[in-house]
């Protein structure tokens, strides 16, 4: 009798958890290792990512070493007889993505160190990518981004109403961008003695996909390196 009574409470024993306070241990140990290694995993591929982000941010555009014109912190100054050329490839400070995106911007300095005026032509730089001759862009080119992004959606509840609740805020903004995008861009035309103009010129963005381009202006050839 005292034999089955002690096989019976030794069962009980074994069968209650709470007795046993090891009997989920080796479960959670696994379970936390496995999310220790999966929260590992995932900041390591985070910082890889950010790395990356950071690899890309920090290149740019830079004119490549040349004897045909000099550099000065990412200036290519090329000199005439009767011109000093600065050109730098910078996007278009302005807020519109749309226009930092979809057109590749070069910003130029000339000034007209001879006794007589100097005629500058659009056709007087061209980008050369991908075997392909770009010119300039005209500003009202350009412009039709700012129209497009500032546009009201067609398929919102407010489209046929005569006058939006932000039409008069937008259109105030739209104006402030193409007062700003015409007095940033390169003004072509004569350049009277001793004067000076600056500005940028814009080329399609989608055509220019090498790593190296060339800018042909009066007096030399740039080379821009993706550096």
């Amino acid at each position: 009798m005292k034999t089955w009574i002690s096989i019976f409470q030794k069962k009980k024993t074994i069968s209650n958890p709470m007795k046993n306070k090891n009997t989920y241990g080796p479960q959670l140990e696994r379970r936390g290792g496995f999310f220790l290694v999966r929260s590992i995993t995932f900041l390591v591929l985070a910082l890889c990512g950010a790395l990356a982000l950071f690899a890309c941010s920090t290149k740019a555009w830079l004119p490549r070493a040349s004897n045909d014109y000099a550099i000065d912190e990412g200036w290519a100054i090329v000199k005439t007889d009767s011109l000093t050329l600065f050109a730098r490839v910078k996007p278009y400070s302005d807020s519109s993505h749309r226009i930092s995106s979809d057109y590749f911007g070069i910003y130029l300095k000339v000034k007209n160190i001879s006794g007589r005026t100097v005629s500058l032509g659009r056709e007087k730089f061209i980008l050369h990518s991908s075997e392909q001759a770009l010119f300039p862009l005209p500003p009202q080119v350009v412009a039709s981004k700012l129209r497009s992004k500032n546009s009201i959606d067609p398929f919102a509840d407010n489209f046929f109403d005569e006058n939006p609740p932000d039409w008069e805020e937008r259109e105030r903004l739209l104006q402030e961008h193409y007062l700003r995008l015409a007095d940033s861009h390169f003004g072509f035309g004569n350049i009277l003695s001793g004067g000076s103009k600056e500005g940028w010129i814009f080329y399609d963005a989608k055509a220019v996909s090498q790593d190296v381009i060339y800018l042909e202006l009066p007096g030399g050839r740039i080379e821009f390196g993706w550096d």
